[in-house]
């Protein structure tokens, strides 16, 4: 990842952190305004969860991965890395004035929605990539595949992604895999 690039990740999951906050306290207050002593809480929240949260992104590796490759484990260690990094921010607000002016809500909201508003983008960005790459010109040829066991998951996933053909069907000669779908291409029939 390019240090540029990689930046403006770090910058966008910064930033999460603190809109997190407040949108947690916005909907625990019924979209309403926060009262003072709420606000008091959630301006120390923010500058209390701002660095632990960061430090955990950067313990959990979200700035190894490719968002253009984003996956099940990129999402595992947005939460594992959201989930440690909340707690310490709390339990941190605890030590410090007893969680006076952070409603419960709070606890269960702001995780919630900072992992969507890091784990969202990421796939968002994959999407757009992957269907970008698969607009095909006319010259691609189109294929029909045999199996569609793990080889051929694998094999349409490479052709989907750059490969010289358009997958348009799965031969297969497994009665449960016909009318089926592989990352969109359909078991169309058995081999015979």
């Amino acid at each position: 990842m390019k240090i540029r690039n990689r930046f403006l990740v770090i910058i966008h999951d910064l930033v999460w952190i603190p809109l997190a906050i407040w949108v947690a306290f916005w909907l625990r207050f019924n979209l309403d305004i926060i009262p003072p002593l709420h606000l008091e809480a959630l301006q120390l929240l923010i500058m209390i969860a701002l660095p632990l949260q960061a430090a955990c992104f950067w313990y959990f590796g979200l700035y190894r991965g490719i968002w253009r490759f984003a996956s099940i484990p990129d999402l595992m260690r947005i939460v594992k890395a959201v989930a440690l990094g909340a707690t310490l921010a709390f339990v941190a607000m605890f030590v410090w004035q007893r969680l006076e002016g952070v409603p419960r809500s709070v606890m269960i909201l702001y995780p919630a929605i900072l992992a969507i508003g890091l784990a969202v983008p990421r796939l968002f960005y994959r999407w757009i990539k992957d269907r970008h790459l698969n607009l095909r010109s006319f010259e691609s040829k189109r294929a029909l595949l045999i199996g569609a066991g793990q080889a051929g998951e694998l094999l349409v996933r490479d052709l989907l992604k750059s490969g010289p053909y358009e997958p348009v069907g799965f031969l297969d000669d497994t009665v449960r895999r016909q009318g089926q779908e592989i990352h969109g291409v359909r078991g169309v029939g058995s081999i015979s």
